[in-house]
């Protein structure tokens, strides 16, 4: 990375593409506000990628994404929220897909094409598939700006980690966030969430059945797939339990 490319930001928030290393970093002021803001100078951000694609995600759908990309020619790099990749399975104990679609995927194989997989296989899968493809990626790693060129249009991201703020400068962006977070960044609109009665749900590990009113669960029995790392580990090996629950939110604080 040249030293001299830079995003310039201002205190408002908004971030705009500049080449220059000319604008320095001031101290920031606290208003008389009661003490409950402050407002952050104009600062320079070093440009850490500049390329064709940036993927926002860390799910399976995000990686395939990434991937597809990359077998297309462009220049792809990815941003993880989490500190692995797979937490639409591995963060939620989804480990299986109802879309047979999915299977028709080299990537899909490779997840489930063996039965329910296990958490570490579903992420060393998707880290070697972007490996694979040459694909650079960041974990941990949470986008809090959307940089736009002279005409106003998306230009990239402004990251925040434990090296500080970065900025990724690309000519696409693709937001396969959870909640579509880089869509809201950018101002995109949004219809109101549905009021009334919302059923949730999630997957336990290891907990009996508790009985609470509104509550629906079954255990699942489908062991789940293990390749262990030393010759005498099975290469199976079953969680003890696997409890699918579904419950209204108003009694789901009873089962925590």
């Amino acid at each position: 990375m040249k030293r001299r490319h830079f995003i310039k930001t201002s205190a408002t928030g908004s971030a705009l593409l500049f080449t220059s290393g000319a604008f320095a970093f001031n101290h920031s002021k606290v208003q008389d506000n009661k003490g409950k803001y402050c407002f952050q100078s104009a600062r320079d951000i070093p440009v850490a990628y500049n390329v064709d694609l940036v993927v926002v995600g860390g799910s399976l759908a995000a990686v395939s994404a990434a991937v597809e990309g990359a077998k297309a020619g462009a220049k792809v790099f990815l941003v993880a929220q989490e500190p692995y990749l797979g937490e639409d399975i591995c963060g939620t104990f989804r480990l299986w897909t109802k879309d047979p679609a999915v299977l028709t995927t080299d990537l899909g194989r490779a997840v489930f094409g063996n039965g329910l997989p296990s958490p570490m296989h579903v992420k060393r899968t998707l880290d070697n598939a972007l490996m694979d493809h040459d694909i650079d990626f960041l974990y941990s790693s949470y986008v809090t700006d959307v940089l736009t060129n002279e005409n106003g249009d998306p230009a990239g991201v402004v990251i925040s980690n434990r090296s500080g703020r970065e900025a990724i400068v690309a000519k696409t962006i693709i937001d396969a966030t959870p909640r579509a977070l880089v869509a809201r960044l950018a101002g995109a609109k949004f219809g109101a969430y549905p009021a009334g009665k919302q059923i949730f749900k999630f997957t336990v590990v290891g907990n009996d059945l508790k009985q609470i009113p509104g509550l629906s669960a079954k255990v699942h029995t489908e062991p789940v797939q293990s390749t262990g790392v030393r010759k005498e580990l099975p290469t199976t090996a079953p969680f003890q339990k696997l409890i699918f629950v579904t419950k209204p939110l108003n009694t789901l604080l009873g089962l925590i």
